[in-house]
């Protein structure tokens, strides 16, 4: 099958530190070709991939918000992707530009299916905002083909043509088991209020044990970092940079006692989860968005609606067996399993393509 892979220009393929979608399209991309397929990436030239590589930008223009606040970056990547797409002979397209890739795939006939990895609720609170004209423009070609990668993610936008939901994928050798009680709470991600590292630090503090928390800060987030997070450290609460070496992240996720997850959106998936219970750690996490399809609640860890009910979970931590921890995730949310999830789709749509 000749499948064109249609990337974003804010991120190399694969991401070095934080990029859930370029990880995401990474990992689909390297499986495909290992199974063989004909893999055309759109990306930047900066990325590394066993598929057939194209880019307009040399590099990654960087995951800046108030960068990606410019359209034109995106247009001209998009142009560039249309053009590729017209002059070779592919079977099938998969955008993972959402809306934006939408409105290009829409004017050509090409088999297509396009994956959400974004929330769309009408009231969502975004850093990077036009939630009402990204709602918008999803509708206007709500007849596309869409994978969605949770259930929940579907409640944002429901009446789009959704093929099938495919939860994300990792590569299951990066995360060694940990067998280990723990020292420390942990936290990653990106620091935005959504995210809540406050809060984590907060139900550190009451429970009184030491966090971690590893983080990527957007530059355009930044004030809210120093404004809101900074004057809460001390002793007690550890901020490292991002982790951009896999077996780093393996061990800082493995030697925590718990990951806590207290989310103030619906997060549509979560990758940090799966890395966490790969690791054999447990995750608590507030009760949002896609974290009951992730977690199994008192096997894997804890899903909890408040913090006077996390931090009892905290207590019954120990009760969480950390091998089927690591089991559990390796089995659901292996990067096999999504691809095997994908080439049925693609062979779906293909099959009602020619008819």
């Amino acid at each position: 099958m000749k499948i064109a892979m249609l990337s974003t220009p804010w991120i190399a393929i694969p991401p070095k530190g934080y990029g859930g979608i370029e990880l995401v399209v990474s990992n689909l991309t390297e499986e495909l070709v290992k199974r063989g397929h004909e893999v055309t990436i759109i990306a930047t030239g900066d990325s590394k991939t066993s598929g057939k590589l194209r880019y307009l930008y040399p590099r990654a223009l960087g995951n800046n918000l108030e960068l990606k606040k410019n359209p034109f970056h995106l247009l001209q990547h998009l142009h560039f992707a249309a053009k590729i797409i017209q002059e070779h002979d592919f079977d099938i397209v998969h955008n993972h530009l959402e809306q934006f890739g939408l409105i290009f795939l829409d004017l050509m006939k090409i088999p297509s299916i396009h994956t959400l990895h974004s929330a769309f609720y009408k009231n969502l609170t975004s850093p990077s905002g036009n939630i009402k004209i990204k709602r918008s423009i999803l509708q206007q070609f709500k007849y596309h083909n869409f994978i969605s990668i949770s259930d929940n993610q579907r409640k944002g936008l429901p009446g789009l043509n959704y093929l099938e939901t495919i939860y994300n994928g990792i590569n299951t050798d990066n995360f060694q088991f940990h067998a280990g009680k723990g020292t420390y709470l942990a936290w990653l991600g990106r620091v935005t209020p959504n995210k809540g590292l406050d809060i984590a630090i907060q139900i550190a503090r009451k429970a009184g044990l030491p966090l971690k928390a590893a983080v990527f800060i957007d530059e355009g987030e930044r004030p809210y970092y120093e404004k809101e997070i900074a004057p809460l450290l001390d002793d007690q609460i550890e901020v490292i940079d991002e982790l951009t070496d896999i077996q780093k992240k393996n061990s800082f996720l493995g030697d925590a006692i718990a990951t806590l997850f207290p989310i103030r959106w619906d997060e549509p998936f979560g990758l940090v989860m799966i890395e966490s219970m790969a690791s054999g750690t447990p995750v608590i996490a507030y009760d949002r968005g896609s974290v009951r399809e992730i977690i199994r609640d008192g096997e894997t860890g804890f899903v909890v609606q408040d913090e006077s009910h996390l931090l009892k979970a905290l207590d019954k931590i120990g009760t969480i067996d950390r091998r089927r921890c690591s089991d559990y995730a390796k089995q659901n949310f292996s990067i096999e399993k999504m691809v095997e999830s994908y080439l049925a789709v693609y062979n779906r749509v293909l099959s009602s393509y020619e008819t």
